[in-house]
């Protein structure tokens, strides 16, 4: 019984691990949570770190978009470049804002993410414990631009924009990398639990 507890305990705190969506507002404030609903007008949502607290809800206007912990981007409010604009004096800051944002947006989305996953399960399968060097190199290593054959990243003339693809890039790795490797161990973990029972 004791060992049920502590398979169920464990696979609940690896899926914990993984639930962190992120809120980007129109003021490019971000807010790490997990959503509870998405519905017509407003999203109900816990942030993140402030343990058990009642669901908070902000107005559907007031978010550009969700990144959520599966890596599925929801766009729900786009900025666009004439209100960022007309947002503030500064229009160049704005304006590398946006090409930053929409870079982090297109770098997660069109980074292939099988390989890392692959290597992540490959790396679960050894040990758990001398397995994890590959995800923690793999992690701290960063995502080269001269790697990318993506035409929007090779095209683009703005740095700020090159800056946001690598950086989604490199989030969508390091998220891939983990899971592989988090879902392997817990696998091994919960299998050899049940096997001693």
């Amino acid at each position: 019984m004791k060992k049920s507890s502590l398979f169920a305990g464990f696979i609940l705190f690896s899926f914990l691990l993984q639930a962190q969506d992120t809120l980007v507002l129109r003021d490019n404030r971000r807010e790490v949570c997990t959503v509870q609903k998405v519905r017509l007008t407003e999203i109900e949502y816990l942030p993140w770190g402030k343990g058990n607290t009642a669901p908070y809800a902000i107005n559907k206007s007031l978010v550009q978009y969700i990144i959520y912990n599966t890596g599925t981007i929801d766009t729900l409010n786009p900025l666009t470049v004439e209100q960022a604009n007309a947002s503030s004096p500064d229009t160049s800051e704005k304006q590398a804002e946006v090409n930053y944002q929409q870079g982090f947006k297109e770098g997660y989305q069109h980074t292939q993410a099988g390989p890392v996953v692959a290597a992540g399960i490959a790396s679960g399968c050894l040990t758990p414990y001398g397995g994890i060097a590959v995800p923690i190199i793999l992690s701290l290593s960063k995502v080269k631009g001269t790697k990318i054959s993506d035409p929007a990243y090779t095209q683009s003339k703005s740095p700020a924009y090159k800056e946001g693809y690598l950086k989604g890039a490199g989030r969508k790795r390091r998220t891939a990398i983990w899971s592989g490797y988090g879902g392997t161990v817990g696998v091994i973990a919960g299998a050899i639990i049940l096997l001693t029972l």
